[in-house]
């Protein structure tokens, strides 16, 4: 970009930094793909709970004083993190998607005669896509319609961790307890 010396049309470069989004996840967003996703509103405030309850003390001196509230962000090496950093990561695919075949943005060649689509790529390249490109994280990379289908398993999960951990015979502060230690025992 910085040669291009011929043409009245100006070129501009998008580059998404994935390495800080944990710290960066907007909780409306999050809050709005849960929904997208179909998960209900019960659902919803409990993970919404579990993701802001988070605060910071500092220390000087050895003594604690001030503290602060975070409003955005994921917890690193939180078990749940992943999956919701993949859900968000699919909702914003899907956005980007949505809007590059609505025309309002579109890629760009990086040089004279550079493949201008996907399609364009795998002819090149003599590559094709494959349909089912496998689990990340745990998480099937490719979600389609029928999400009930695909994200199945983790009701299953969840339901056999609370029952393994007998949650029917704890008080509810131990249930709390309980979440916010990670299911911890």
């Amino acid at each position: 970009m910085q040669r291009k010396r011929q043409g009245r049309t100006g070129v501009a470069g998008l580059k998404l930094d994935i390495l800080k989004a944990y710290d960066r996840l907007e909780w409306s967003f999050v809050r709005n793909m849960m929904a997208k996703f179909g998960f209900s509103g019960v659902w919803i405030d409990r993970i919404m709970q579990f993701i802001s309850s988070v605060s910071y003390s500092f220390l000087h001196n050895g003594e604690e004083f001030g503290c602060v509230f975070p409003e955005r962000g994921l917890r690193l090496g939180d078990p749940i993190s992943p999956y919701i950093y993949i859900m968000c990561v699919e909702g914003l695919s899907a956005i980007i998607r949505r809007d590059e075949e609505a025309e309002l943005i579109h890629g760009c060649r990086i040089a004279r005669g550079a493949p201008k689509d996907r399609q364009e790529v795998q002819e090149q390249l003599q590559v094709h896509e494959n349909e089912n490109p496998g689990n990340y994280l745990g998480l099937p990379m490719r979600v389609g319609q029928n999400k009930k289908a695909v994200f199945g398993f983790l009701v299953e999960r969840v339901s056999s961790k609370l029952q393994a951990w007998g949650m029917g015979n704890i008080s509810k502060a131990g249930k709390y307890s309980g979440i916010e230690g990670g299911g911890e025992s």
